[in-house]
C-alpha cells in the first residue's frame, strides 16, 4: 500500500497493479493541480502582479481564467509528471510538491502575457 499526500490530504494506492496505480496517481495529480488553480483564480490579479510584476486588464484576467480552466479540465501529462509517479511507486509514503504544478501554471500565464505583448507590439508598429 502506498500513501500519497497532497494539498487535498492523504490518498491510498494499491501496490500490485501498475496500470491501475498509474491511473490513480493521475487522478490524484489532476485533483491536486485543479485545487491549486482554483485557489489562484480567487485572486488572480494579485497573483499575476506578484509573480510577473504586471497589471492586467479585466479582459486579460478573463482570458487567463479561461486558459487556466482549460488546463484544469485537462488531464496531467504523465510524460511531464512521470517522475512523480516513479517516486510514488518507489516509496511507501510520498508527498506531492506544488512547485512543478505552479511552474506549469506560470508557464501558461506567461505564454498568454507574452502573446498579449506581441499582439500589442504588432498592432502599434
Amino acid at each position: 500500500m502506498k500513501i500519497v499526500r497532497t494539498i487535498l490530504g492523504a490518498q491510498k494506492i494499491e501496490d500490485g497493479d501498475y496500470p491501475v496505480a498509474l491511473l490513480k496517481v493521475r487522478e490524484i495529480l489532476d485533483a491536486h493541480r485543479s485545487k491549486l488553480i482554483n485557489r489562484l483564480m480567487t485572486d488572480l490579479p494579485t497573483y499575476i502582479d506578484y509573480k510577473f510584476h504586471v497589471k492586467v486588464s479585466t479582459k486579460q484576467i478573463e482570458d487567463i481564467k479561461e486558459k487556466l480552466a482549460s488546463l484544469k479540465n485537462s488531464s496531467v501529462d504523465m510524460n511531464k509528471y512521470g517522475f512523480i509517479f516513479q517516486h510514488v511507486m518507489a516509496q511507501d509514503r510520498s508527498y506531492v510538491a506544488t512547485a512543478p504544478f505552479y511552474q506549469e501554471i506560470d508557464d501558461s500565464i506567461s505564454w498568454y502575457l507574452n502573446e498579449s505583448q506581441l499582439k500589442l507590439l504588432t498592432r502599434g508598429g
